[in-house]
C-alpha cells in the first residue's frame, strides 16, 4: 500500500486567493491527483491548519484553518478536484510573512 500511495502525484492546476472580510480569505484551487493504485477512496470532510513556510532559522507558522469537503478518488486514474474555501485567519503576522513573495 505504502508503494501505491508514494507513487500518486498530486499537481496544482490553478489556483487564487481573494475576497478577503474580516473573517479571512477564499482560497480556491484545481488540483490534479494522479492515483497509481486500483482502489479508489472516499476521505471525509475535514479542517486542516494551513502554514507559512519554514526557514532555516526558524519552524513553520500556522496561518490559520480552512475546511475541505469530501472528496472522491478515482482508482488508476487521474481525479480533478475544485476545491473553494474559507482560510480563517489566525495569525495576521504569520499570513503576512507567508505572502510577502507573492
Amino acid at each position: 500500500v505504502e508503494r501505491l500511495i508514494a507513487a500518486a502525484t498530486l499537481t496544482v492546476v490553478k489556483g487564487s486567493l481573494g475576497p478577503a472580510s474580516a473573517d479571512g480569505l477564499v482560497v480556491a484551487v484545481a488540483v490534479r491527483l494522479d492515483n497509481a493504485g486500483p482502489f479508489g477512496a472516499s476521505l471525509s470532510g475535514f479542517n486542516a491548519t494551513v502554514y507559512g513556510p519554514a526557514t532555516p532559522n526558524a519552524t513553520a507558522q500556522p496561518i490559520g484553518t480552512m475546511a475541505f469537503p469530501e472528496l472522491l478518488i478515482s482508482p488508476s486514474a487521474a481525479t480533478h478536484l475544485s476545491i473553494s474555501s474559507l482560510l480563517r485567519v489566525s495569525s495576521a503576522e504569520a499570513f503576512r510573512g507567508a505572502t510577502v513573495p507573492i
